[in-house]
């Protein structure tokens, strides 16, 4: 088995209440909830596979490790998605505070 020897914490999602990981199911039921309340479709792994990208791009990782990692084989395909030529530019825009607008009553 893969996750055989693994420690909690070697894991992604965990349960709170139990400190276990997660089963697939669980975590696909609350990714599809998530997903319905953000009037969004996005499978779980391409979800997760973004994510996981975007924040290499954003700590810095080379632009052709990231598409090793995601088996692009244009380079052109990653550098669309995911290179970004100033990083500090990219930091200050993320820690930038959001402000959120309210739902028009109408």
């Amino acid at each position: 088995m893969l996750c055989a020897d693994k420690l909690p914490e070697a894991y992604v999602f965990l349960n709170p209440r139990t400190g276990r990981p997660y089963t697939i199911k669980p975590v696909n039921n609350m990714w599809n909830e998530a997903c319905k309340q953000a009037e969004v479709q996005i499978q779980l792994k391409n979800g997760t596979r973004h994510s996981v990208a975007s924040q290499a791009a954003t700590a810095g990782v080379p632009i052709q490790a990231i598409q090793g990692v995601l088996g692009y084989t244009d380079i052109r395909t990653t550098m669309d998605n995911y290179a970004c030529t100033d990083l500090s530019a990219r930091m200050v825009v993320f820690a930038a505070p959001v402000q959120r607008i309210p739902k028009p009553r109408w």
